[in-house]
């Protein structure tokens, strides 16, 4: 199995973490109009959440159950 990517909509800790770590991973945006504010902190966006579900075979879907349920339609 292999990483893709992750999926975030905001400079969070963990995402600012990996920046500072050199972002090992390719980082895409769930609401592209939010790309700007992952930008603007110096974190790179490889596109968006469509864009990554493109690539992959599987998702692992970490966010709290009301967005989960949400996305699962999109997957």
């Amino acid at each position: 199995m292999e990483v893709v990517g992750i999926v975030d909509v905001a400079p969070t800790l963990a995402v600012r973490a990996l920046r500072d770590k050199g972002m090992p991973y390719d980082l895409y945006c769930a609401i592209p109009e939010k790309i700007a504010d992952l930008e603007a902190v110096g974190i790179l966006v490889s596109g968006t959440m469509d864009d990554m579900l493109k690539k992959v075979d599987i998702v692992l879907d970490a966010t709290a159950a009301g967005i989960r349920k949400k996305n699962k339609g999109v997957y």
